[in-house]
C-alpha cells in the first residue's frame, strides 16, 4: 500500500464523538475543513463513491483557499475503475489548524 497523505486530527477542533468507523471519522475531518467543489454536477466536500477520477470531472472555484482534492482509486480485474474517499479540503483551515496546535513547519509536508 502507498500511503499518498495522512491528516492530523485534534479532536478539540474536530468533533469525533459519534464517529463509529474510520470513514465517520474521515467524513467529521471533511466537514470542518470542507472546500465545496463540484463533481459530476454533485456539490460537496465529501464523497463515499465516485464512478471516475475525481481529478478528470471536479469543478474547483479559482479563488481561494487553497484546496487539495484526495481519493482512492483502484482498477479491478476487468480494467474498471472505482473511486471511493472523495475529500475537499481547505488547506488554509488546516494549516491554521496546525499552527494553532503549535505543530512546527518542520513537521508539515506536502501542503
Amino acid at each position: 500500500m502507498h500511503v499518498h497523505q495522512a491528516w492530523r486530527i485534534y479532536p478539540s477542533l474536530v468533533n469525533i464523538n459519534d464517529a463509529k468507523t474510520l470513514v465517520d471519522v474521515l467524513r467529521c475531518f471533511a466537514d470542518y475543513y470542507a472546500a465545496e467543489i463540484t463533481v459530476d454536477g454533485k456539490r460537496g466536500h465529501f464523497f463515499l463513491y465516485l464512478d471516475r477520477a475525481a481529478s478528470t470531472s471536479v469543478y474547483i472555484p479559482p479563488k481561494p483557499p487553497k484546496i487539495i482534492v484526495s481519493q482512492f482509486v483502484q482498477h479491478d480485474s476487468t480494467g474498471s475503475i472505482k473511486v471511493m474517499l472523495v475529500v475537499a479540503t481547505n488547506i488554509d483551515r488546516y494549516h491554521a489548524s496546525l499552527k494553532r496546535m503549535a505543530v512546527g513547519n518542520n513537521q508539515i509536508r506536502g501542503v
